[in-house]
């Protein structure tokens, strides 16, 4: 798990970055003007900062807290007969390892909105 915070640490600092660099122009405007516009480049370079802070830390900290591993797995309706055609002979591994000590149910026991999802990449 710590390999997707790893992954989107850097997407997420340098979208933060291209984003406060936008706004560094209203920052320095002449004036009562440049005074007037000053606080929307503040708002935003407080709100985007604390917005990476937060994905980078407190995020992950709830997602590591309250995320549970399953003890079951969904069947597919045809049960792994287009998993050898899709998966390679490591990920089937790699499945096979994780299906291990888990029970099955049915694609039926789905939770509804997992159901609709499956039938719109169909």
């Amino acid at each position: 798990m710590l390999i997707a915070v790893n992954t989107y640490k850097s997407a997420n600092i340098n979208t933060s970055l291209i984003n406060l660099c936008v706004f560094i122009p209203l920052l320095i405007l002449p004036g009562i003007t440049g005074k007037f516009l000053s606080f929307i480049p503040i708002t935003i370079f407080t709100t985007l900062l604390g917005s990476l802070l937060m994905s980078l830390t407190v995020n992950n900290a709830l997602f590591y807290k309250l995320n549970k591993p399953w003890n079951y797995y969904f069947a597919d309706s045809d049960d792994n007969e287009d998993d050898d055609v899709i998966l390679s002979e490591v990920e089937q591994a790699i499945l096979d390892q994780e299906r291990t000590g888990k029970q099955v149910k049915p694609t039926t026991d789905k939770p509804a909105m997992e159901r609709i999802i499956d039938k719109m990449m169909l």
